[in-house]
């Protein structure tokens, strides 16, 4: 360990840079339904063994937004053990600090296969400071857990270690369920850089073989383990839903002047399907997306930049030209992992989010970038020094405002437009009600919701107790406060209640508004200038 540490002081200084720049603001925004649901899964394992609906040491986690495999949620249980008290930064801390070992496994896995220590350096760099993995790796999700676990059995397969492989590979897989098309791939993929090397096609057969039981291992396990979590998400797969198509096929036959047998050739639900494949491709290897817009869900997305900055865009084409002129096997094989990450996204049809189901990708187009940023830096050297100095010059300044501008929008803008869609509302609510302990009748339109983050945001919350409540459902009756779905014909008391807009007309809202005083409100962080909850005492 300490040979390594010497060998690689930038590296791991650059680590330390990157975990620093993570932790500014970490909690500006409340956790997501499905960050905070992962959190609380795992502190209830902490507490009492069981998860929220009291079932001991739960392999299956249902009933919770959305669902998710187990290992994020017991590694969350262990992070609780350590950790006295649940709150946002210390939730995303966890991932923040799993994170860390990205610029580790990137640098190792690109080393081994082009054996060159400065592009592999640079590549982890480009990687981990885009601005679509910065994002994603301050959420508390299950692909922060899912993506290093992938990485690490990259890094074993190519360093000959199988079994410690297929661990790995075996966690990724009950850690992120949209990893699970890409594995028999993958390991496919590996499979073809042993062979390039050995040039034995029976070897290449047989292992190849080997890990399409692996695969298959994996599915029936999971039927086990996860059923009815393979159940929902079956639908989502391409092979299973032409019905999906089916209005669009319809359209275009009748749209057709040739005779409906000819029409049908071309017009059909395979036709259908890889057209959408051939779509999803295109987009995800978009300029619009890798410099602009980045992912098509806001989520997961900066929402003012692209997955990758747009002053990298001139050593993306570099990297291309240089890729050009090399015509080494082992480059264009990192540049494989692009096609070969953008499988999730393929064959899934319910949405597409590369910045997650493609994160592999990433590292295909950050090696791009990476090559041409080293090419660059070559080639100011052969410069004459004023030319050099006015080159960096505006390359530098560029970078400034774009990263200043980032910074702002960011922290400053984000919160604002992005607020409500993490959920603000209901971390002021659950707060209110931690502050506030009286007998309030709560009326929302998802108490399951308001009453996890009620737990979640308690630090004094008997966990035992909370689980009988949850088991019981709706509504949720704890600490004195009943949690109720909104009533279909809502009539209010307006006394000891606290009612969300959403159980009210437009009508009632403006009444409540404007002639009846509640208490207080909570009002919406977002830019709409409506209130959330309406409280009377």
């Amino acid at each position: 360990m300490i040979s390594y540490f010497k060998r690689n002081k930038r590296l791991f200084l650059f680590t330390f840079i990157f975990f620093l720049i993570q932790l500014p603001f970490l909690d500006q925004l409340s956790l997501l339904r499905g960050e905070r649901d992962i959190v609380l899964s795992g502190f209830s394992l902490a507490k009492t063994g069981k998860d929220l609906y009291g079932k001991l040491f739960s392999l299956e986690f249902l009933g919770i937004d959305p669902f998710v495999p187990f290992v994020p949620i017991y590694i969350a249980a262990l992070w609780w053990l350590i950790i006295p008290i649940k709150t946002v930064f210390l939730a995303r801390l966890l991932f923040v600090l799993l994170s860390l070992s990205l610029p580790f496994l990137i640098y190792e896995i690109v080393k081994h296969i082009i054996r060159n220590e400065r592009i592999s350096f640079w590549t982890s760099v480009v990687f981990c400071l885009s601005p679509g993995v910065f994002h994603l790796t301050r959420l508390t999700l299950e692909i922060g857990v899912a993506f290093p676990l992938l990485l690490g059995g990259i890094l074993a397969f190519l360093k000959k270690k199988r079994i410690v492989s297929y661990l790995f590979f075996f966690l990724s897989f009950f850690s992120y369920h949209g990893f699970r098309p890409l594995i028999p791939v993958l390991l496919l993929y590996l499979e073809i850089f042993d062979y390039v090397q050995k040039k034995e096609l029976s070897i290449f057969i047989k292992k190849s073989i080997v890990h399409i039981l692996f695969f298959l291992g994996l599915v029936l396990i999971s039927i086990v383990i996860d059923g009815r979590l393979m159940k929902e998400r079956i639908s989502d797969v391409a092979f299973s839903g032409f019905g999906k198509w089916s209005n669009e096929i319809i359209y275009n036959r009748n749209t057709s002047v040739a005779p409906q047998l000819v029409a049908s050739v071309f017009d059909n639900k395979i036709t259908a399907m890889l057209q959408y494949m051939r779509d999803v491709v295109i987009r995800g290897i978009d300029l619009r997306y890798l410099f602009l817009i980045g992912d098509e869900s806001s989520l997961y997305a900066t929402t003012f930049t692209g997955q990758f900055f747009i002053t990298s865009m001139l050593f993306y084409f570099l990297g291309i030209l240089l890729l050009g002129k090399k015509l080494k096997w082992s480059y264009y094989y990192i540049v494989g992992f692009i096609a070969v990450g953008l499988v999730p996204s393929i064959v899934n049809i319910s949405y597409v989010s590369y910045s997650i189901r493609s994160i592999l990708s990433s590292v295909g187009f950050a090696f791009i970038i990476a090559y041409g940023l080293v090419g660059f830096i070559d080639f100011l050297k052969t410069q004459k020094p004023v030319i050099k100095k006015l080159i960096m010059t505006v390359i530098f300044l560029s970078l400034l405002i774009e990263i200043t501008f980032f910074v702002y929008n960011y922290y400053a803008r984000r919160f604002i437009t992005m607020s409500e869609m993490f959920f603000e509302s209901e971390r002021r609510i659950a707060q209110y009600m931690i502050n506030h302990p009286n007998p309030y009748k709560i009326y929302t339109n998802n108490p399951r919701s308001i009453y996890f983050s009620y737990l979640f945001f308690n630090n004094k919350v008997d966990m035992t107790k909370a689980q009988g409540v949850t088991k019981k459902g709706a509504p949720y009756t704890i600490d004195g406060f009943e949690i109720a779905v909104c009533p279909n014909n809502p009539q209010f008391t307006k006394k000891m209640e606290i009612i969300m807009d959403a159980c009210l007309t437009e009508k009632g809202y403006d009444q409540i508004q404007e002639q009846t005083k509640p208490n207080d409100v909570i009002p919406y962080t977002n830019y709409s200038f409506r209130n959330a909850y309406f409280i009377f005492d």
